[in-house]
């Protein structure tokens, strides 16, 4: 490569470039302190058309209330003479004023000043015909007055320009005349000299020629801007020399600029502003518009002087800045030249001293993997045993479960076969019942049979008494048929007798042969009915004394089974509190494992962190040592060629650190265990799985590093690196451990 630019120059070149950055910077604030500077001039210059706009505005408010005032004084006064007199002591007050008209509603001149403002008298012969041509005459005749009510401006008529009766251009200002009643009686007009609007131009042009705008120029324009008024510096220009301003020129802005604009806004020396005559004291009918222009070159002097020297300035500073900056660099170069080389020593001695420092620390780094290997080894047996009694355990709380439930069904069977024998003695008790009751029928019908052989006892004294009476009644007639002619009436009745016996024995023998049948047929029934309930009553007793026996056999069995079950229950505990005190046990060793896995750990972070450092070291040197030869080229300017080749430089290979574990096996961490929530070792520490029957997948890497580059350490993203050797011992409860 060919040489290039020295540190020298660069700085000189840098050192300029600053210059003229500060320089472009102070010039964009001079700008912008410029232009704000005009910007408040041209504000304050656009302030007079305002002030000019209000004091126009005053001045019509007088013109406009004073003609109102002057109709209602004129009502007042008794005849027209007075208000003649009334008129010229106005114009000679108010000098404004030329002609002062009361003419009635049909358009005669009723009173008028006589003399003007000087005292002289005035010769108008004003007659009616002329009166109703004016248009104020006209408008008032119509109602039509001049009037704002948003200004609250009312009661009068304006015509800003109208012809004098004595030729002169005149302002008119006319209202009415109204009785104490409040009726029109006449109209009065109030003829006002123009001298009322360049008065005021006049004053405008005077302040600002005491503010330092000497030539300034003021135009008074109409509503199609056709030049009304004009003056330029301190006069009055006559009509016949008015110019028309191009409306295009005035560039008055009134917005407020922000920085960027100031800073970037092109030169513009007008001084010029504009306002439209809408005051709140004067009718927004006036199409009044005024203009101000300023010729600028007085009004900018200072601040052009003032760019004069800011830039005479810039140019000393960047002369001297670049004599100055070409004198610190040249010392500056020298120092750093000293410096790199002093730094190009001393990175050769560091990269020897942390050649032999990586060396030692990855034989350690080595010792310590293989101390971890053999670690996992007893922790994967550790954990084999752990799962082992912890199926154990959960096998025995399985079975003690079922024993439970076992033991508590045999406990409800045995609740149901004792509810089942209660219910058992309940039907024998109820069957007793029954035999008593029926004892209790058959008794009854024992005595339903007495009675009807009582009755049948009775029936056999009826028959008797009927006897008895058959054979009265025979010995009645035979002593009736002895008796003859006198016992036959006796011999009727015994017949009667006779055969309501005969009757009686009839009936009574029925009845002893229906109660012979009824006491056969009931004692057949009794005894009927007696022999098949008992027969029942025997069944019954047999079957409930048979359910007995069978309820007392499950009873029993059920009983036996309670034993077995509380005696396998107990068993199963003593399994369960065996099986977990081993566990406790298990984890007390599985604590200990961990302590020294930290340690281990430990030892291994530390031996990995010095070999990290030693590499560091050594890539620090290396990039040390080429940043004194780039200092040493960049303050020269060439580049550096080092032919010297350092012996310890030679081919290296950085590998992935291994532990030896078994000659068919290679273990590799592997996390497959989800996070416990117990502790943070599944967040940061990395655990080793062990299942049996799987190969290896993935061989282990080897970085090379080619020759003559720098040393780049392997670092594996994930957190599962064996050369970091960052394990640790797996809770029971995190899964199995795996030896792929």
């Amino acid at each position: 490569m060919g040489p290039t630019m020295t540190l020298k120059a660069k700085l000189v070149v840098f050192n300029l470039l600053n210059l003229f950055v500060i320089g472009l910077l102070l010039f964009v604030q001079f700008r912008v302190s410029q232009n704000r500077q005009k910007q408040e001039i041209r504000e304050n210059f656009a302030e007079n058309t305002r002030r000019l706009d209000r004091d126009l505005g005053n001045r019509f408010n007088i013109l406009y209330y004073n003609v109102q005032n002057f109709a209602l004084n004129a009502s007042k006064l008794n005849s027209l003479e007075e208000v003649s007199t009334y008129f010229e002591d106005l114009v000679s007050l108010y000098p404004l004023y030329t002609d002062l008209l009361y003419v009635s509603k049909s358009g005669e001149l009723l009173a008028s000043n006589k003399l003007d403002k000087e005292g002289n008298r005035i010769d108008r012969n004003i007659s009616q015909a002329n009166i109703k041509q004016t248009n104020w005459f006209n408008a008032l005749s119509e109602g039509k007055l001049s009037e704002d009510y948003d200004k609250r401006i009312i009661g009068a008529f304006f015509e800003p320009r109208q012809n004098g009766f004595s030729g002169e251009q005149v302002s008119v200002f006319a209202t009415y005349i109204t009785s104490k009643d409040g009726k029109i009686i006449g109209y009065l007009a109030t003829y006002v000299n123009e001298n009322w609007i360049s008065h005021e131009l006049l004053n405008a042009s005077n302040s600002l020629k005491s503010q330092g705008f000497k030539d300034a120029q003021i135009w008074l324009l109409g509503k199609e801007n056709n030049t009304l008024f004009e003056v330029k510096g301190d006069k009055l220009v006559g009509s016949q020399a008015f110019t028309t301003p191009n409306v295009s020129e005035f560039t008055t802005e009134k917005n407020q600029k922000s920085y960027f604009e100031l800073a970037f806004m092109p030169d513009n020396n007008l001084l010029n502003s504009f306002e439209k005559v809408e005051s709140d004291k004067i009718i927004s009918t006036v199409p009044w518009k005024i203009f101000i222009n300023v010729n600028s070159d007085h009004a900018f002097t200072s601040i052009d002087n003032a760019t004069n020297l800011f830039f005479m300035s810039i140019f000393v500073v960047l002369l001297v800045g670049s004599f100055l900056s070409y004198f610190i660099s040249s010392k500056l170069v020298n120092r750093l030249l000293n410096v790199a080389k002093k730094v190009e020593s001393g990175s050769i001695e560091i990269l020897d001293a942390s050649n032999g420092l990586s060396k030692l620390s990855k034989n350690l780094s080595q010792s310590t993997n293989e101390e971890a290997a053999g670690l996992q080894q007893t922790v994967a047996s550790l954990n084999e045993i752990n799962a082992m009694v912890v199926k154990n355990t959960d096998a025995s709380k399985n079975s003690k479960e079922l024993s439970s439930k076992s033991r508590k069904a045999a406990e409800v069977g045995k609740s149901t076969i004792d509810k089942m024998v209660g219910a058992i003695d309940e039907i024998s008790d109820s069957n007793t019942e029954i035999v008593n009751q029926l004892q209790s029928n058959s008794s009854e019908i024992q005595e339903i049979i007495s009675v009807i052989q009582a009755i049948e006892e009775k029936t056999k004294v009826i028959n008797d008494i009927v006897f008895q009476t058959k054979l009265l009644s025979f010995n009645a007639s035979v002593e009736a048929a002895r008796a003859g002619e006198h016992g036959k009436g006796f011999s009727v009745v015994a017949e009667e007798v006779g055969n309501l016996a005969q009757h009686s024995g009839d009936a009574a023998k029925e009845i002893e042969l229906m109660l012979s049948e009824s006491v056969t047929k009931v004692e057949s029934i009794a005894k009927n009915t007696e022999s098949k309930v008992g027969e029942l009553i025997e069944k019954g007793l047999s079957k409930v004394n048979q359910g007995k026996e069978v309820a007392s056999q499950c009873d029993n069995a059920l009983g036996e089974i309670l034993t077995y079950a509380h005696s396998l229950d107990q068993m199963i505990e003593e399994i369960t509190t065996a099986s977990i005190e081993q566990t406790q046990g298990i984890n007390e060793i599985s604590m200990a494992m961990s302590e020294l896995d930290h340690l281990t750990k430990g030892n291994s972070r530390i031996a990995q962190d010095a070999s990290q450092s030693t590499l560091n070291l050594n890539s620090q040197a290396e990039s040390l040592k080429n940043i004194s030869k780039d200092l040493t080229s960049l303050i020269l300017g060439q580049v550096i060629i080092n032919t010297n080749v350092d012996s310890s430089k030679e081919d290296k290979k950085v590998a992935v650190l291994k532990p030896k574990i078994q000659d068919t096996k290679k273990v590799v961490l592997k996390n497959e265990t989800k996070p416990s929530p117990q502790t943070d070792t599944a967040k940061t520490n990395n655990v080793i799985s062990m299942k049996p029957k799987q190969e290896v997948k993935k061989p282990l890497k080897e970085v090379v590093k080619p020759k003559n580059e720098k040393v780049n350490v392997v670092k594996e993203t994930s957190q599962n690196n064996v050369a970091n050797s960052d394990i640790s011992i797996p809770q029971h409860n995190q899964g199995d451990w795996e030896d792929i």
